[in-house]
């Protein structure tokens, strides 16, 4: 049975590890939207060093990935987090503050793609210290959700901020830059005075005892059903990286115009952040995660199918929504099932793993995906492999968890 006492304050942590997650994906994407002005306010010949920028943030995670969940699982939430908050608030100040210095705002960069695992990689272990077993899938949903509000909010105010009148004017990017700056230092300083180290519930799940990092590791990926989430993450992650990665290319090849194409990128995004916070609050409510993941799975075929059959710009819309509601859907559910059937003290490094295949594999696809005479092709090697991993997801275990009591009355 678990133990410990819920508080309110839960909510107030959760909401400062939000706020983080929410500018470092701002922080991630702050010239993605304007690339072609900002190529031209730097002197640049094309938009590769511009794109270069947001590139750093997926490499990076690749080499830092499991240091930070080393320093979350072993060292505390609190000192990853911090740590994380420290180098966002400082790196976002000189990004904005030498804005028009191309050289600065890619060491800044650097050193804000280091600082990102350290937050996307915590979430889990958040939830296992502060929230009882019924409430952990709807907190990993709500820090999933930080990103997608970040994303979105830069893909609206950027464009918007170097606007004048009509035109574009690229001399504006120093500008929203310093605002975008400002804004993530005082969200890292909230997050610094609001966070907490929560005193966790024993729930005597697998796991409890696992000291060293390398044996936290081995400990996770000797249980089967953990290999099968990470597979499932390296299916599905990489699939929802490489399509909205690459859904400018996807829609061209659907013969839809610039704006067409926003709008189809962006009804995705709005899906995401629907089943971020709707498929994880039915997995808590009914406590179930193996039954919601796979349903969550198996209405990714029809909606990848769907994408990449239609030519008709309104289908194509209804499709992109259900594509982000089941795949970003199921990614929280997923995290906290691992965590779950992993053990205390490998939460972190269970979701940096899925994270990490996650990346992997988006790399590659987006690869594969480099001509337009490829795209429909790997669009339906996508809607083959979603089926198998739909499938996949039947053979899980529920999570043992899931069968005990809820835990104490929310405070």
């Amino acid at each position: 049975m678990e133990m410990g006492v819920t508080s309110r304050y839960r909510w107030v942590v959760l909401f400062a590890l939000f706020l983080v997650t929410m500018v470092s994906q701002i922080q991630w994407l702050a010239h993605a939207p304007i690339a072609t002005a900002a190529q031209a306010f730097f002197g640049f010949e094309d938009v590769v060093p511009i794109n270069r920028l947001a590139e750093m943030y997926m490499l990076i995670y690749l080499l830092a990935c499991l240091p930070a969940s080393w320093v979350i699982d072993r060292l505390g939430t609190r000192a990853g987090i911090s740590f994380g908050a420290v180098l966002i608030g400082v790196a976002s100040v000189v990004k904005g503050v030498y804005a028009e210095s191309y050289a600065v705002v890619l060491a800044a960069q650097v050193a804000l793609s280091v600082a990102q695992p350290f937050i996307i990689n915590a979430p889990t272990a958040v939830a296992s210290q502060w929230f009882p077993v019924a409430e952990r899938g709807t907190a990993v949903g709500l820090a999933s959700l930080a990103q997608f509000v970040g994303i979105i909010l830069v893909m609206v105010i950027t464009p918007m901020a170097i606007q004048a009148g009509d035109k574009t004017d690229p001399s504006l990017i120093p500008g929203i830059m310093a605002w975008y700056g400002w804004a993530s230092l005082a969200a890292a300083v909230l997050c610094l005075a609001l966070y907490r180290e929560g005193k966790g519930f024993g729930t005597g799940a697998a796991g409890v005892g696992v000291r060293s990092f390398l044996g936290g590791v081995r400990h996770i990926l000797s249980q089967r059903d953990v290999r099968r989430i990470v597979l499932l993450f390296l299916v599905g992650l990489g699939i929802f990286n490489a399509v909205t990665t690459c859904i400018d290319s996807i829609c061209r090849t659907k013969g839809f115009d610039v704006d067409q194409s926003g709008l189809v990128g962006a009804i995705m995004l709005v899906g995401g952040v629907v089943g971020a916070v709707v498929l994880p609050l039915i997995s808590d409510r009914i406590r179930r995660r193996k039954a919601v993941l796979a349903a969550a799975l198996a209405g990714v075929v029809p909606a990848l199918a769907g994408l990449a059959w239609t030519n008709d710009f309104g289908v194509a819309m209804a499709f992109s929504f259900m594509v982000g509601f089941f795949v970003t859907g199921a990614g929280p559910v997923g995290f906290q099932y691992a965590a779950e059937i992993g053990g205390e003290s490998t939460e972190s490094t269970s979701q940096g793993l899925m994270l990490l295949a996650g990346q992997v594999s988006g790399l590659i696809f987006v690869e594969a995906m480099g001509k337009d005479a490829w795209i429909a092709p790997v669009m339906w090697i996508f809607v083959g492999l979603s089926l198998a991993s739909a499938s996949l997801a039947l053979t899980l275990k529920e999570s043992p968890m899931m069968a005990k009591p809820a835990g104490p009355p929310a405070a």
